[in-house]
Parts: structure tokens; sequence; C-alpha cells
């Protein structure tokens, strides 16, 4: 029952992320940057959630009650993701404006076992998608290591002007002294300093990230 929770609420997560991206993707301006992030999140996402709507398929015909319930409702909210993917790819509309908040609300809405505060203060440089979706995906990583990895309940992400653009991510969690860098920090490290920007950790009271852009970005 607690691994097919996990599954429940890992596809939760993976849903708000996909709904999040699905926001910016359809205000982008610019036709072949919306299309290549969609090819992205297709090539990363679409494969495993097919693999894993077979299995869920065969599960929950296989399976005995309690669990028939809890599997069918898996099953249809992978069916749904996969669906939200493919509309992705398939996106032809732009609009006039990028709303990162729209996306971020997406993102925080509905993540189980976390209550998240938004703080949002519009900045130029959120205006380019390449920043937009840098903030968001650096987003998502802190929500899924925080899931993962740290025992809070209560996230705030803030989005502000301070000398330029600041991002910070908190949580209420228990966490060690230190910090070790893996592949979700170092990528989002990297996503960061490839804008010119800065990322750094925090450890006390919780984790906290904060990203830098500053006056010169852009």
């Amino acid at each position: 029952m607690q691994k097919e929770q996990e599954a429940k609420e890992a596809l939760q997560l993976a849903h708000s992320e996909l709904s999040a991206t699905q926001s910016l993707l359809s205000q982008s301006i610019a036709k072949q940057e919306r299309l290549q992030l969609a090819r992205e999140l297709h090539d990363d996402v679409g494969h495993q959630i097919t693999s894993l709507i077979v299995n869920l398929d065969v599960a929950r015909r296989t399976a005995a009650a309690p669990l028939t319930e809890l599997l069918d409702s898996c099953y249809l909210q992978a069916k749904d993701t996969l669906k939200c993917i493919r509309d992705l790819v398939s996106d032809k509309r732009s609009n006039e404006h990028i709303d990162l908040h729209d996306a971020l609300l997406r993102l925080t809405e509905s993540i189980p076992r976390l209550n998240i505060e938004l703080d949002y203060e519009h900045h130029p440089l959120l205006e380019k998608l390449s920043y937009a979706n840098c903030i968001l995906k650096c987003c998502q990583e802190a929500i899924t290591n925080t899931l993962k990895h740290a025992k809070a309940d209560k996230m705030q992400v803030r989005v502000y002007c301070q000398q330029g653009l600041k991002v910070q991510i908190s949580d209420n969690g228990i966490t060690l002294n230190s910090i070790r860098f893996g592949n979700g920090l170092a990528g989002m490290q990297e996503r960061i300093q490839e804008l010119g920007g800065s990322l750094d950790v925090s450890t006390h009271q919780g984790v906290t990230l904060t990203i830098h852009f500053g006056t010169t970005n852009g």
C-alpha cells in the first residue's frame, strides 16, 4: 500500500509539473523554442509514462481489493498525464506575454504533503522564455528534493526584485549541516550559470535555495 501511495503521489507531482510547463509553452511567442521544450519534455517523460500505463493496466487487472480502486485511479491519472504531453507537442498557439506566475501557481497548488506559499513579484527578465523556464525547472527540482529527502510540510517560493532578480525556495524540513550536490542540484546550478546567475544553498532551519540574476543579465 505504501508503494502504491508513493506511485500516486509521484503521478500527482508529474501532473502538476506538466501543467506548469504547458502554461509556459502555450505562452511562448517563439514557436521554435516552444517546440524544442515540448520535444524535450516528450523525450524525458513520455516514454516513461507510457511504460507506467502498461504496468498499471496489468496490475489493476490482476490485483485484489482493496488495491483495485487505487490502481484504477493511478492508471487514469497516468493516461491523463500522457494526453497532456501529447497536447504540449502539438500545441501551435502563441500569446503576447509569458506569465511565469500562472505556471508556478499550476505547479504549487496541488503538490502532495506540502503546503506551498507563493510570493511573486514580476521582473523584466521573466518575460524571456529562457529565464522563466529556468526558474520553473529549478522550482520543480526543489519540490521533488523536498518530497524525497526532507521531513517538511511547508515550503515558500519567493520571486522578487533585489539588485536584479532573486528567487528564494525554502522548506521547514529537518536537514544535515551540509547538502551534497547530486544530479538534481548540479543540473539546477548548470541551468542557472548558463544564464549568468548564481545559486546559494543554506541549511539553517530547513533548506533554502537562493537564485540570483544580477542587473547585467539579459
